[in-house]
């Protein structure tokens, strides 16, 4: 009977034991998911901190679609008339940006 029991204890110790490490493993790579997200929300507020102003960065996006624009060159009417609208357009459209933009 005392061997039983005994047997029981270890089994139920043993079992414990199996849990106790599945949950170490669990919590581990939480910590490691942890760590990986708070790199990426570094990675995030030191990119925020580099971004042009919103001025700037429409500067940007329009010279970068002009250029890739431009290097399509598969309707060369179509893709002058695209040109010249961004051209045309693109004082306007960065001036209702800025002033619909709230200042933080």
């Amino acid at each position: 009977m005392v061997y039983l029991l005994l047997s029981v204890v270890i089994l139920l110790l043993v079992l414990l034991h199996l849990q106790v490490l599945g949950l170490e493993r669990v919590l581990y790579r939480i910590i490691h998911r942890e760590r990986h997200i708070m790199a990426t929300i570094d990675e995030v507020l030191e990119g925020l901190a580099e971004l042009p102003t919103i001025e700037e960065g429409l500067d940007q996006v329009f010279a970068i679609l002009q250029e890739l624009i431009a290097a399509g060159k598969t309707d060369p009417v179509k893709l002058q008339q695209a040109l010249d609208l961004i051209t045309v357009h693109k004082d306007r459209v960065k001036a209702d940006i800025i002033e619909n933009t709230p200042t933080p």
